[in-house]
């Protein structure tokens, strides 16, 4: 899935493709707080107690990810 995410064929990244793959954001009991994930793209990759704020930082991490494939 994630190969489908790259550049398009200007070179330039396509943000619409990046933003239609799954994210989530969920509390964790465990972790006593909100985790964020993009399962087939990155795991759970940062976390936070708003989740607002866990959902932003996870959407930049995926951006930043598909940039480097």
């Amino acid at each position: 899935m994630a190969r489908n995410l790259s550049k398009n064929e200007n070179g330039n990244i396509n943000r619409d493709r990046c933003f239609k793959v799954c994210k989530i954001v969920e509390w964790s009991d465990e972790d006593g707080m909100f985790v964020g994930q993009c399962p087939g793209v990155i795991g759970r990759c940062c976390h936070g107690f708003d989740e607002t704020e866990v959902d932003r930082e996870l959407r930049q991490i995926v951006e930043e990810w598909v940039e480097l494939m």
